[in-house]
């Protein structure tokens, strides 16, 4: 009778503690002030070589209040040492009866994949057992879960320390660089039907008409993150997928890394310079992988040629070799959500939370050289815009473009001037802008200009121009210093457009000025300046050489 009565008090415990009525330190609590007596007839094990385990006699009455901890202890365990879905599964067949054996296998393969610190700590947990009652190894392995546990908050602690420590928050400025390897990378990834195939090679080739720096899309490891069979097409239609927002990512993470050579970046953060803001958690990892996807194709980028014209370094007076053939920059490290690390290795679906690049070495050789790289204000005062919209998409097309022709056309072709109001320093530039040319460098696709202006309402096109240049001029956005781009915007006299078939007048022959503002209107008078000087200065040297004959 005592026996049934101790066989049911055993299953009552197992269903409090399945059901959560009661938890696991709750019961050791219980054993250990003598309130739950569960062993006193069983015989005594005394601490041989192996820790304590409970004996096939007892599996029967115990089973069910075992089975719960060896659960969480298993669950534990394959937290701290991630395998492969055959590994555990040949764990589990090994262990599948726990309770006739020990947990020794799984002590020495923690000793050998997890931390030293975690092996000692284990060592000594069992150096202080002592032989005594059966309820003693339930003690065991209550004990041992704490152990993993712990060890489990440790690394998650640790982890986010790094992952604080590690990412790389976006600064409030940030230079557009526009060195010609650079826009001709971001040029090409603006124009997906540009591309053609390359002989013998599974990949693509883009380059200007007698332009000698050409970018290169191979058909590379990341892409097989896609599971993507690798054909011409498909590097095509990844290419579509980036539009004006992945154009402006590469600008970002290209800057980034010149920045700091190493960069960690979070994709949330790249997602908030996007202008996009995720509706829920489903959409947020979407954008994440739309964001890694774009990243692992700009991986797979390279750049070809040799500039034009002779560049002397400053110190050796000696030309500089300015040949590429390699990465911009690359992927060298994933970091990713802490909950899913075993679905990802087990299907690849999940997108990583934050991405390392690094230089390539042909921009790690010139990292501060503002010489061979150029640049010009602050990419960053285009984040946010509102692209899901067709003003806002414009607005940011427009905007890289005037940065890249803005520092272009300061070199060759501007002159400094003074404002009459507060005779500061202006840049003029003596060729005035059309809409097509700024337009065209790196088109908006969600609302494509030719689309428009040949569809059944194409006046739509002259509002989301003027949308576009209001959310970029210094009245539009008083209040909000990072987004004033147009310090002066005027439309120069010309033809008057006619009631129908104004379309081309107004996309190729209306003419604007447009001036930069803030850090990109300082750049521009310096780049200016010194033009200004190098003429001058060769001009010296010329009638010098002419005086001494």
């Amino acid at each position: 009778m005592e026996q049934a009565t101790h066989k049911n008090r055993i299953h009552e415990l197992a269903d409090k503690l399945k059901k959560g009525e009661m938890s696991l330190d709750g019961l050791i609590k219980q054993i250990e002030n003598g309130t739950i007596q569960l062993y006193d007839e069983l015989p005594h094990i005394r601490k041989g070589s192996e820790p304590p385990t409970l004996t096939k006699a007892h599996t029967d009455e115990a089973s069910a209040v075992m089975g719960v901890l060896y659960d969480d202890i298993v669950s534990l365990f394959d937290e701290l040492v991630p395998g492969s879905a055959q590994d555990r599964a040949d764990f589990l067949a090994k262990d599948k009866n726990p309770y006739e054996q020990t947990l020794g296998d799984r002590d020495d393969e923690l000793a050998r994949k997890a931390s030293p610190e975690l092996a000692r700590r284990l060592n000594e947990f069992y150096d202080s057992l002592e032989g005594t009652y059966d309820e003693d190894v339930i003690r065991y392995y209550l004990g041992y879960r704490d152990i993993l546990r712990d060890e489990v908050n440790r690394r998650k602690q640790a982890k986010e320390q790094k992952y604080k420590r590690k990412r790389a928050l976006l600064p409030a400025k940030l230079p557009h660089y526009t060195f010609q390897e650079g826009r001709n990378s971001a040029m090409a990834i603006a124009d997906p039907d540009g591309w053609v195939e390359v002989t013998g090679e599974m990949a693509l080739m883009h380059a200007k008409e007698d332009d000698p720096i050409q970018t290169k899309l191979t058909a590379g490891a990341n892409l097989d993150w896609w599971d993507m069979p690798a054909t011409y097409n498909n590097l095509r239609d990844e290419l579509r997928t980036l539009g004006v927002n992945g154009v402006y990512c590469f600008y970002v993470a290209m800057g980034m890394v010149l920045q700091e050579r190493h960069i960690t970046l979070a994709l949330d953060d790249l997602m908030k310079v996007v202008g996009w803001t995720p509706q829920n958690t489903r959409d947020r990892e979407e954008k994440r992988r739309t964001l890694y996807r774009w990243l692992t194709l700009f991986d797979n980028l390279s750049v070809h040629g040799n500039r034009r014209g002779k560049y002397t370094d400053n110190l050796t007076d000696k030309t500089i070799d300015t040949t590429i053939q390699s990465k911009l920059f690359m992927i060298s490290e994933l970091e990713y959500p802490e909950q899913s690390e075993q679905q990802i290795r087990l299907d690849g679906s999940q997108a990583p939370v934050t991405v390392t690049l690094t230089c390539g070495p042909w921009l790690e050789r010139f990292r501060g050289n503002d010489k061979m790289l150029e640049y010009f204000g602050n990419i960053l005062k285009l984040s946010g815009l509102p692209t899901g919209q067709a003003h806002g998409e414009w607005a940011l097309s427009i905007g890289m473009a005037l940065s890249q022709l803005w520092r272009e056309r300061a070199y060759n072709g501007a002159q400094v001037g003074r404002n009459g109001d507060n005779n500061k320093e202006v840049i003029i530039y003596k060729k005035p802008f059309t809409r097509a040319e700024l337009l065209s460098m790196f088109p908006p696709t969600k609302f494509p200009v030719d689309k428009i202006l040949k569809g059944t309402d194409p006046k739509r096109a002259q509002k989301h121009w003027d949308d576009a240049i209001a959310l970029l001029t210094e009245k539009a956005n008083q209040t909000i210093e990072t987004k004033k781009q147009i310090s002066h915007y005027k439309e120069l006299s010309g033809v008057p457009l006619p009631r129908q078939g104004w379309q081309d007048i107004w996309l190729n022959q209306h003419k604007f000025d447009i001036r930069p503002t803030g850090e990109a209107r300082a750049d521009a008078v310096e780049i200016c300046k010194a033009k200004t000087k190098r003429v001058v200065a060769a001009r010296r040297k010329r009638k010098t050489a002419k005086n001494k004959k």
